[in-house]
């Protein structure tokens, strides 16, 4: 059983090279045969179709990812800096799976049957996330915020907006400063005090 474990997650490994560089659409199953070192024929007896490859690939990058993150908090207690890793090391290591970016982003892909369900549990799982850090401040008496779940779904949507022109604009060079900022500003405001 280890053995098809084993080819399942290369021939995935090396489909989300294929991918990242083709797209989804310009990817083809001989296309990710050959990378994968086996006849198209082959491939079919672990994947039913590139539909399926696809999915595994942006689940496999979205595991990545969380352990990233995951990794990265567990080495701080303040909610408040948490809040500001989760984001840096969200917006850095995304940088990493063109696939999933794809998949969260891209327009394009709506028409895939699993895209539309994927995102929005993608989304839900990282605002209970950010609700779990949010109410870890609030029990601290760090955050004064009444509804948890409304401030986890804004600040998200803030990352979600803040991802696109920082990779277009190429400023991801800078992201520590941008997020520092970036932060600052939605846990603070703009108004002064």
């Amino acid at each position: 059983m280890s053995d098809k474990n084993d080819i399942k997650i290369r021939i995935i490994q090396k489909a989300a090279f294929i991918f990242s560089q083709n797209g989804f659409e310009k990817t083809s199953m001989n296309q990710i045969a050959a990378a994968s070192e086996m006849a198209k024929s082959s491939l079919y007896y672990y994947f039913e179709s590139k539909n399926e490859i696809f999915r595994k690939v942006v689940e496999y990058e979205a595991l990545e990812l969380n352990l990233n993150i995951n990794k990265a908090l567990a080495n701080e207690n303040n909610p408040l800096e948490k809040i500001r890793v989760y984001v840096l090391s969200r917006l850095q290591y995304f940088m990493n799976y063109p696939n999933l970016f794809k998949a969260l982003k891209s327009e394009r892909l709506q028409t895939i049957d699993f895209i539309k369900e994927f995102r929005h549990s993608y989304y839900q799982n990282e605002i209970e996330q950010f609700k779990n850090i949010i109410d870890q401040g609030v029990d601290s008496n760090l955050f004064s915020i009444y509804d948890s779940e409304l401030a986890a779904t804004a600040i998200i949507t803030a990352i979600k907006g803040m991802e696109t022109p920082l990779f277009i604009n190429n400023l991801a060079r800078n992201v520590e400063t941008t997020v520092r900022d970036a932060v600052s500003i939605i846990l603070y405001g703009i108004v002064k005090r």
